[in-house]
Formats: structure tokens, sequence, C-alpha cells
């Protein structure tokens, strides 16, 4: 099975040139395109190591075309983990599932556009 994520610093190459935080270098997590009950427990311990330092983190969810509660709810723990983050790129079917489950607003989801 695939990676379900891919993570990287911004010490690693990247088009916006991102500089380290005061509680760390930032990290990207680039979600794959399955983000469900299949594939949570995996991710869930990929997402520990990469909060465990209190590191900012950003979440590229625009690749993700499957996703249900158990993965709304993995997105839903770890923003309420780390103290800086902030989404780069959200599909349609995720904010599609977190409008329908209600997970808009506690996602951070409201007013931001797809991508």
């Amino acid at each position: 099975m695939p990676a379900s994520i891919s993570t990287r610093r911004p010490h690693e190459p990247d088009a916006n040139g991102t500089g380290r935080g005061a509680a760390g270098p930032p990290m990207l997590i680039e979600l794959a395109s399955r983000l469900t009950i299949a594939e949570v427990a995996g991710v869930r311990e990929q997402f520990l190591e990469t909060v465990a330092g209190g590191a900012p983190v950003t979440v590229d969810a625009s690749q993700v075309s499957e996703v249900d509660t158990a993965g709304l709810q993995l997105l839903l723990a770890l923003r309420h983990a780390v103290p800086a983050f902030a989404w780069q790129g959200i599909s349609e079917p995720v904010r599609r599932a977190a409008r329908l489950l209600g997970l808009e607003g506690p996602l951070g989801l409201v007013d931001r556009t797809p991508g």
C-alpha cells in the first residue's frame, strides 16, 4: 500500500522558502488520495511522529479524493494537537464531507476556497 502522507521540513527543497519557527522548523504534511478508516491507523502514527516536536504544521489535502468520518476525525485531532496549524490546499471531497458532518468550522475550512 502506498504511503498515505508525505512530510518534509523547510531545509529540504521547497518552492516558497519557508523559514524556521520558534518551536522548530515547520512541517508540511501532504495527504495522498485516500484518507479513510483503512489508512487512519498508519497515518495517525505518522502524524504523532510529525507533531511530537511542537513545530507548526501545514496540511495539503488538495489530492484527497476519498475521505470518511475516521479521516476527518484524524484531521480534527491533528488540528487541535498543534499550536500552529494551517491548510495549504483542500479538495472538494474533504470540504463536502466536512460540510455534511458539520465540521467545516472546527476544521477551520470556513471561508476557504477549494484547492
